[in-house]
């Protein structure tokens, strides 16, 4: 793979890949899980002769298994809309008594955005170093190529997805769900009954999560009464403050102000220290010694760990990560994004 190749899609791969905050490690209290009793349930080995259901296995391993059944549901996924694209792809092309490589010239190749010289030129001013030993008129026919290589490959995404909308799909395939259990305590917001539970892992230190609360809080106000949003707290190991900002939000809570707390640290700047923290309260009205005294006295501490556990328990391993209706979704998606799934989860629910 030469460089610029290298560049380009090394950048697109970033770009795509750093929707999530990773942490060094994630740590439980949780400690060893007791083994369930479940009558039925297969031996599938023993120790001195004690039995080691299926069950008890299924428990110890559940975080590993569901993202193994999410990496598994995501891989169908992916070979299904492959496949309806080259079945409509072949149906256009006998329709118009044309070969599918001349219906991708004309529709594809034809209308891919031209490349400018001058996208080319910049890009190769911006990283010379990446191009030691090549000639500057053959670097620049490098770039120029990656370039045009990524926008067929976007032409190519925006027409498979105009054929698809003007065709009958129905895809029954149905991603994994699970059935958390947030602790009562966890912050929620919308109809307790609505069709829709839709349930965020967070850490306000993650700019991801940042990156994310103007998106939830768009289709939050446009899916009014539809969605019922649950806060679940996910410090990472590796942000020093975030266990303590999510200290800071319970405590806000307890006067009634959680939300505009939460989402004050996700969208305001500052440094999250003690004062930092201090004066966002104040500057909402809290008391300021009843806060302060909460956050110093980790009263909350419990609850946190226990959202975290069952975090951990349901396989997040990056925050932010969402459920809707148990549906995952890791990292911090797009409007639409939000709005495909909640759309089909209403659609599935009669809503």
């Amino acid at each position: 793979m030469g460089p610029v190749r290298h560049f380009v899609l090394a950048a697109a791969v970033t770009a795509a890949a750093a929707t999530a905050c990773k942490p060094q490690a994630v740590a439980s209290s949780a400690g060893p899980r007791p083994s369930p009793n479940i009558a039925g349930s297969p031996v599938v080995a023993s120790v001195n002769g004690e039995p080691i259901t299926e069950a008890e296995v299924d428990l110890r391993a559940a975080d590993r298994l569901v993202q193994i059944r999410q990496e598994e549901y995501e891989a169908r996924n992916d070979a299904i809309n492959e496949i309806v694209a080259e079945k409509l792809l072949d149906r256009e092309a006998r329709g118009r008594r044309i070969t599918v490589p001349a219906l991708l010239q004309s529709e594809v190749d034809a209308k891919a955005a031209p490349i400018s010289p001058t996208d080319a030129t910049m890009l190769y001013e911006q990283n010379k170093a990446r191009f030691a030993g090549q000639s500057r008129e053959k670097a620049l026919a490098s770039i120029e190529k990656a370039l045009r290589q990524r926008s067929t490959s976007e032409r190519l995404a925006a027409y498979r997805k105009e054929l698809r909308a003007a065709a009958d799909v129905t895809v029954s395939l149905q991603p994994p769900r699970l059935d958390l259990a947030l602790p009562a305590s966890s912050p929620a917001q919308g109809p307790a009954k609505a069709p829709v539970t839709l349930i965020e892992f967070a850490d306000y230190q993650c700019p991801y999560c940042r990156q994310a609360e103007e998106t939830v809080a768009a289709v939050l106000k446009e899916y009014k009464g539809k969605v019922r949003f649950v806060h679940g707290d996910f410090p990472l190991s590796n942000h020093d403050r975030a266990d303590l900002a999510a200290r800071a939000s319970r405590c806000a809570g307890e006067q009634g102000k959680f939300w505009d707390y939460r989402h004050s640290l996700l969208v305001t700047p500052g440094d999250f220290s003690d004062e930092d923290f201090a004066n966002r309260a104040s500057g909402m009205g809290l008391d300021g010694n009843a806060f302060g005294a909460c956050v110093q006295s980790g009263r909350h501490d419990a609850a946190i760990q226990a959202s975290q556990d069952e975090g951990i328990k349901a396989g997040v391993n990056a925050t932010p990560t969402f459920f809707f209706n148990g549906r995952k979704l890791a990292g911090a998606p797009s409007i639409e994004e939000f709005r495909r799934i909640l759309d089909e989860e209403l659609a599935r629910k009669g809503g």
